[in-house]
C-alpha cells in the first residue's frame, strides 16, 4: 500500500527496493543516491523521511558545496516506523524493531527492540510473543 503524496526519487545508479506486504503511508519521502531496502511486511507511518545521503557541514563554510555523506540503509522484515520519523544515511533497522514516532534515526539497531528519540536510542527489547 501506497498512500497520497508518497515521493520516491532515485538517481540513474540508485536503488530503492520495497518488499511484499509492505505500507508506505501519506507524505512519506524516499530518497536514495545509492540503495534502500525495506524488507517484507514493514509499516511504515506517515511523513516519514528515508535518505541515504547528508550534506556534510563545515561551521566555517557552511553546507553549500561541502559534499554529502553516502551510505545504503537496511529496514529488515516485520518493522514499525511511527509518524514523522527521519532515517538517515548507513542505518540499519533489524527485524521485529519498532521505531517510536517523531525519532532520528541514524546507525545499527537490534532486532526485537524499541528505538525512540532525537537521536534515537534502545529504549527496551520487544518480549517474544511465543513465549509465556
Amino acid at each position: 500500500m501506497i498512500g497520497d503524496s508518497v515521493y520516491f526519487q532515485a538517481g540513474r545508479i540508485s536503488e530503492i527496493i520495497v518488499g511484499d506486504h509492505c505500507s508506505i503511508n501519506t507524505g512519506c519521502h524516499i530518497v536514495a543516491a545509492e540503495r534502500i531496502t525495506i524488507r517484507d511486511n514493514v509499516a511504515i507511518g506517515e511523513y516519514v523521511s528515508i535518505r541515504d545521503q547528508e550534506h556534510q557541514f563545515s561551521p566555517d563554510a557552511g553546507v553549500r558545496g561541502q559534499g554529502f555523506k553516502v551510505e545504503p540503509i537496511t529496514i529488515d522484515s516485520n518493522v514499525w516506523i511511527g509518524r514523522g520519523v527521519y532515517i538517515g544515511p548507513g542505518t540499519t533497522i533489524q527485524s521485529g524493531t519498532i521505531v517510536g514516532a517523531n525519532s532520528v534515526v541514524r546507525g545499527k539497531f537490534p532486532p526485537n527492540v524499541l528505538v525512540a528519540g532525537a537521536p534515537a536510542t534502545v529504549k527496551k527489547v520487544l518480549p517474544d510473543r511465543n513465549t509465556k
